[in-house]
């Protein structure tokens, strides 16, 4: 189960936390780990939105958590952070590393953008693995102040974070 809490604390400073509570036949309500934004930020509100699923295809879940009020190059531009399951040397083997195995931002990080305002991970190309949707509601986009896009960055055993795909309202626009 994975809680995302946007204003939790970490180092003092209210970031968001993501607690993650690992199943079992004898499910607890104890927490197994938590992640938080590195580097830490204030206000950035990292774990507003989470979802998981299977992004390289190796049997484990990964997850993605977005801090849609992340400075990245831009104030409240955003950014998602998406972590690979099946950690074989982290301190809970089976769960995630602490650091995010990759970062996706918007590709012209904007003032007021918001990358990560809305996030799921589903299959859309119909290949063996999920990919990353993201929500960027208030982008500009060739020239239209505040579009709005949505980007999308495909799955796979060596999953990178350039974006595939973007839509502007009903025109998909294929990234290459």
């Amino acid at each position: 189960v994975l809680v995302g809490n946007p204003y939790g604390i970490h180092d003092g400073i209210t970031s968001g936390t993501l607690q993650i509570f690992r199943g079992s036949s004898t499910f607890d309500t104890n927490v197994d780990m938590t992640l938080f934004m590195e580097p830490n930020e204030a206000d950035a509100d990292f774990g507003r939105r989470v979802s998981s699923g299977d992004l390289n295809g190796d049997g484990f879940a990964d997850i993605a958590v977005s801090a849609a009020y992340a400075n990245t190059g831009a104030t409240d531009s955003g950014e998602v952070f998406v972590y690979f399951g099946g950690c074989t040397t982290c301190p809970n083997p089976g769960l995630f590393n602490t650091s995010a195995d990759l970062i996706l931002q918007f590709p012209s990080p904007q003032n007021g953008g918001f990358f990560g305002r809305d996030l799921t991970i589903g299959n859309i190309n119909g290949d063996a693995y999920d990919d990353v949707i993201v929500g960027n509601p208030f982008a500009n986009y060739n020239g239209i102040e505040n579009a709005g896009t949505v980007q999308v960055f495909f799955g796979g055993s060596n999953m990178n974070n350039i974006s595939d795909l973007t839509f502007v309202k009903s025109n998909p626009t294929f990234n290459d």
